[in-house]
This record gives structure tokens, C-alpha cells and sequence, in this order.
């Protein structure tokens, strides 16, 4: 399984993209929170050269599509991700026909992903947390919807809304394609308590050796 950093925050990108993790994603909200714009985000990050790297589209479907258009032109590699819904069905396809990569978030069913492929969507966000809010078995739809790769080989599962190790772990097992994680989660996957011991406890030993 693969990690995305889920931030609109240039320079915590940036960071987690030097450890190592794979891509960025972020969403209109979190643009906004840091004072930014999809595209000045993109431009600060696609030097960082992400593996992934995602910029989502939102308004009416034509806009959406000019949009999408005119950045896949500027940024060669760019994934456009596009909320789910008729309009996002129609627009996921439209950009398939123009050999444009596209990502369908706020997927919160087996049956949404379903479409979403069958639309040509390369990735689907399928949310874990936030279905277990709403009542429903965020992880079960995960898993029932890598079974759809069986039928879409070009599909690849992104969990999304994910909050704590333990279903960071789920994941690992589910051989989910990829995690978003947060910069708060990613930290707390960092510094397991055994590490930090661990790492304390080589420092004192250095530090009598050079005393």
C-alpha cells in the first residue's frame, strides 16, 4: 500500500514527499484553509516530483472541464480528481476521451465505484471514516471495492478519511493500492513509543562514549 500525504499545506507536502511517500492530495477545503488556490498548490508542488499528485475541479460541468483541460496542458502528470456525482460521471468520461488521468472522490459505495469505473475513472476515494459516521461499514466498502479490480484492471483503490493506526493497519492487510493520511496521522505513525525509546536510548549510550 501506497501513501498520499492529504494536505493543502505546500511545505508539509513537500516534507512528507522527502521521507518518501508516494503522492499528494488535497481538496478545495483545504486550499482555501492555507490561502491558496488548486493551481498555485500544483505549481509549488509538482517540482517535488510526486509520483501522484492530484488537483481537484469543482463548479458546472463545463467550467470543470475547461479547467481540467487547461491544467492537464500545463502540468503534464497532473491526476484531476472530480467529485462523485452525474455531472462528475459525465466529466470523468468526457476527460478519458482526451487520455486525461482522472481520480472520483466522495465515494462511499461499492455501486459509486462501480460507476465511477465504468466512467473511466483511473482512482477512486473511497471515504472510511466518514461512512462509519453515517452508520455504515467504511471498511467493508473498501474491501468490497478492490474486488471490483477484477472487472477494471486500470482501477486503483484510495482509502480516504482515515484517522488512526489501527485502520491504517486494516488497510495494509486489505492490500488497499493506496492511504491518504493526514499530517497529524502521519506524525502519529511515526513516533511509535517503542522508536522513541529505542532512539533515547542509543543517544545516552552515544553520549557516555564520547564523554
Amino acid at each position: 500500500m501506497r501513501y498520499l500525504i492529504d494536505t493543502g499545506d505546500a511545505e508539509q507536502a513537500k516534507e512528507a514527499l522527502e521521507m518518501g511517500l508516494w503522492g499528494v492530495t488535497a481538496n478545495p477545503s483545504m486550499y482555501a484553509a492555507n490561502g491558496t488556490t488548486a493551481e498555485e498548490f500544483v505549481r509549488q508542488i509538482l517540482p517535488c516530483k510526486a509520483k501522484l499528485f492530484t488537483m481537484e475541479v469543482i463548479g458546472e460541468l463545463e467550467q470543470m472541464e475547461k479547467t481540467a483541460v487547461d491544467c492537464a496542458r500545463k502540468y503534464p502528470g497532473v491526476v484531476i480528481k472530480i467529485n462523485f456525482s452525474a455531472d462528475g460521471l459525465k466529466l470523468t468520461r468526457r476527460l478519458r476521451e482526451r487520455g486525461i488521468s482522472t481520480a472520483m472522490t466522495l465515494i462511499f459505495s461499492e455501486e459509486q465505484a462501480s460507476l465511477a469505473a465504468q466512467a473511466g475513472a483511473e482512482y477512486v476515494f473511497v471515504f472510511v471514516s466518514r461512512n462509519d459516521e453515517a452508520g455504515e461499514d467504511g471498511m467493508g466498502v473498501v474491501q468490497a471495492c478492490l474486488s471490483l479490480k477484477n472487472l477494471y484492471p486500470q482501477l486503483k483503490i484510495v482509502a480516504a478519511s482515515v484517522r488512526n493506526r489501527l485502520q491504517v493497519r486494516m488497510l495494509e492487510k486489505m492490500e488497499a493500492d493506496f492511504v491518504t493520511v493526514s499530517p497529524q496521522l502521519l506524525d502519529r505513525l511515526l513516533r511509535h513509543p517503542l522508536s522513541v525509546k529505542g532512539e533515547e536510548e542509543f543517544r545516552k549510550a552515544m553520549g557516555k562514549e564520547d564523554a
